[in-house]
């Protein structure tokens, strides 16, 4: 809602508006306010100027890992949906990012895992989509590794256990609501199934909120929709392996 008011506002994110937004974000040490930004450029056509969106990206590495995380998955969404006029500039970007992290690991973070296959996708996905280079390294898959990045996303990790913090609930508790609408929208299979990884790992391990245990398994069913829309995903078909892991980490098995 806040995005569609700025575009009916005809607002347009500069160079100036993200720097500002970079600067309180380190001033004050909001993990969340990046990818907060992100959640709103996501889900609106809201102008995204060329110098603005290098700002913005240019600022991704130094982000915390959930800001990064969410931020590079919703704006992949966004220039895969490309139906509006910064798709373009958008994805040209992205596609250079994410062709970097493929050989490159980021400054400390643990989320690489994580974040390669989803860049991977979305690297698939536009060259099919919208042609380009075709994507001719393999996958680079979900090891331990990278289940262990997504815990740590997902909940703090002490030497009790899980623990969901205030801002853990309320970034599970958005990203389930993702959920709902990968089956209706045939751009959202690939931040949607990486997202509900990301889950699957919490609830495996005990760091997930009480929501996942009654919503998972109806997402995981073989005949939902979910299932359904994963299963006949022309453009990324590895995205089946994703979800078969993520049946096999709520099953226990």
């Amino acid at each position: 809602m806040a995005g569609e008011l700025l575009c009916q506002a005809g607002v347009r994110i500069d160079e100036a508006l993200v720097a500002a937004l970079l600067r309180h974000a380190q001033d004050t040490g909001g993990r969340l306010i990046t990818a907060n930004l992100s959640a709103l450029l996501t889900n609106s056509r809201v102008l995204l100027e060329g110098p603005a969106i290098d700002s913005f990206l240019s600022a991704v590495n130094s982000a915390p890992p959930i800001a990064r995380y969410i931020t590079l998955s919703g704006l992949g969404y966004r220039a895969l949906r490309g139906d509006d006029s910064s798709t373009h500039d958008l994805r040209h970007r992205l596609v250079r990012l994410f062709q970097a992290d493929r050989s490159a690991p980021g400054p400390g973070d643990n989320e690489l895992g994580v974040l390669r296959s989803l860049a991977w996708c979305y690297r698939k996905a536009y060259a099919q989509r919208f042609g380009g280079a075709a994507v001719v390294d393999p996958w680079p898959g979900l090891d331990d590794r990278a289940e262990r990045a997504a815990l740590a996303m997902m909940c703090s990790i002490q030497d009790d256990g899980a623990h969901v913090l205030a801002e853990h609930r309320s970034v599970q508790l958005a990203i389930l609501e993702v959920q709902q609408v990968v089956a209706g929208d045939p751009c959202r299979p690939i931040s949607g199934v990486h997202y509900l990884y990301c889950l699957a790992v919490a609830r495996r391990h005990g760091g997930g909120i009480a929501e996942l245990g009654r919503e998972l398994p109806d997402l995981l069913a073989p005949t939902s929709r979910y299932a359904l829309a994963v299963e006949n995903y022309a453009l990324v078909p590895e995205l089946r392996e994703i979800f078969a892991q993520c049946r096999r980490l709520v099953s226990g098995t």
